[in-house]
């Protein structure tokens, strides 16, 4: 694979940060206490905090391994 040059890769970046931001949706009507409920959730589980933040990311569920490194 030939070295990108940093005109390249800055592109790439652009993209892949792109498509994350058309990849989720951010409520903006969710009020504060919602948010925060719904956040100490999420940040109480890794693996649902990425499939809530990063749905076209998220992969089948994690093996036992993969968990362990989390």
């Amino acid at each position: 694979m030939a070295k990108m040059t940093n005109k390249q890769t800055s592109i790439q970046w652009e993209e892949f940060t792109k498509e994350i931001s058309e990849s989720t949706s951010v409520d903006i009507d969710e009020s504060y206490d919602p948010q925060q409920k719904r956040m100490q959730i999420l940040e109480a589980d890794p693996e649902e905090w990425f499939r809530y933040y990063f749905p076209k990311f998220t992969i089948p569920e994690p093996v036992f391994f993969d968990i362990r490194t989390i």
